[in-house]
């Protein structure tokens, strides 16, 4: 086994190539969309080779979900930053503003998290936790009569 340095240096730079491999995934996905993604482009992008990235994220499906999953668990940060009040609409203006914010202030993650998919992907953890931030105040005004529609599910997919 190595030293605890070794392993220190050898987790950093899996971090590493991760961040890399990821940052370049962005980049592509950006200029091209899903459909014209591939491997082959982001081997050239990255520098890494093919097994390296599929050793990392196991497909080209886990390496975009991986990318979607780490950019929505941002948004879900600062979103979890905004404070519960006790009025529902100040609470989901709030959030609203945190997610314009957020968009604002992270315009490549923002055009990520919301381009059109080429593939159904279940969406991850992480978008779901975010989802489920914006109908809860959603659901509140519902719950209290506050909005004129029938269904409070379709009213937060709305939102959303």
């Amino acid at each position: 086994m190595g030293s605890p340095a070794f392993e220190q240096r050898r987790s950093e730079q899996r971090a590493q190539v991760r961040r890399t491999i990821l940052d370049a995934t962005e980049a592509l996905l950006l200029e091209d969309g899903e459909e014209q993604f591939s491997i082959r482009r982001l081997v050239e992008r990255c520098g890494f080779t093919a097994p390296t990235i599929y050793h990392h994220f196991g497909d080209k499906k886990g390496l975009i979900h991986t990318l979607l999953d780490e950019r929505f668990e941002r948004l879900a940060q600062q979103l979890k930053r905004v404070p519960r009040g006790g009025e529902p609409v100040g609470y989901l203006r709030s959030m609203g503003l945190a997610f314009v914010r957020f968009g604002l202030r992270n315009p490549t993650h923002h055009r990520l998290l919301f381009a059109p998919r080429a593939q159904q992907h279940a969406p991850p953890r992480s978008a779901l936790e975010v989802q489920e931030m914006l109908e809860q105040a959603w659901t509140e005004l519902w719950e209290q009569g506050r909005l004129r529609s029938g269904d409070a599910g379709a009213a937060g997919q709305a939102l959303f």
